[in-house]
């Protein structure tokens, strides 16, 4: 496999970091943390730009909450910061890693997802299965879906 370098610069830089921050806040201005955030950002992504660079850097605990629609589930979610920390690492590193991957890997890909991969699913079984609708499919989920009944 060929190796690529200087990305770590590539995702610290003040650039790369305020596109990650625009990309990380789009439509959540409306949000406290958020809005603090953005109040500040020069100096705030200053701030992120050498903690990282001088490995200080270290993310913050996740919020928990719950939701109740369409059930209740527990939701993790990260700091505004490490969300803009994860942006940056994202748009140096998606470009690499995704013309690599097959044609049929699904999760977390821009124009896939979780309803373009049962219908690909349910093509290929209607395939093997000549054209009938009745079947039957076993996935294992593991540790993916928090809260799924794996018994």
């Amino acid at each position: 496999m060929k190796r690529i370098g200087n990305l770590f610069e590539q995702v610290v830089s003040f650039e790369r970091l305020y596109l990650a921050a625009t990309n990380a806040l789009r439509g959540k201005k409306g949000k406290s943390n958020v809005a603090r955030f953005y109040f500040d950002l020069e100096s705030g992504l200053i701030k992120l730009e050498e903690e990282l660079r001088n490995g200080t850097y270290r993310p913050e605990p996740y919020g928990v909450f719950r939701i109740f629609e369409p059930k209740e589930r527990e939701i993790c979610s990260s700091s505004v910061r490490d969300r803009v920390v994860h942006h940056a690492i994202c748009n140096v590193l998606e470009p690499i890693i995704e013309k690599r991957f097959i044609f049929d890997t699904y999760a977390c890909r821009v124009g896939k997802g979780t309803h373009r991969a049962i219908e690909r699913a349910r093509y290929f079984m209607r395939r093997v299965m000549g054209g009938t609708s009745h079947h039957l499919t076993s996935v294992f989920l593991g540790r993916q879906v928090p809260g799924h009944d794996r018994g």
